[in-house]
């Protein structure tokens, strides 16, 4: 689901929004602050830039990172059952 995050659209599933919503409890609503970018339509993020003068938890990177990476298996797994679903309605 698309969820706003430093006023971007990202998409997460209920368990990651769950544990920004953790992150953000800790460390305080800006942490996120032009920390990365994302496709606009999708809510994918397409890069992760922490700022070089200052120091933020490993955390909320790995947040990031994983989050990036379970989008686009999320969107590989979407694409390989409806080409499952194509493949079925040919035979």
């Amino acid at each position: 689901m698309i969820r706003a995050v430093d006023n971007k659209a990202l998409d997460l599933s209920k368990e990651e929004f769950d544990y920004y919503l953790q992150i953000i409890k800790e460390f305080g609503e800006n942490i996120f602050q032009n920390l990365f970018e994302t496709e606009e339509n999708t809510g994918f993020i397409t890069l992760i830039k922490p700022n070089m003068n200052s120091t933020l938890p490993l955390g909320v990177i790995f947040f990031l990172f994983n989050v990036s990476l379970n989008q686009r298996i999320r969107d590989f797994e979407q694409m390989k059952a409806e080409f499952k679903l194509k493949m079925r309605a040919i035979d």
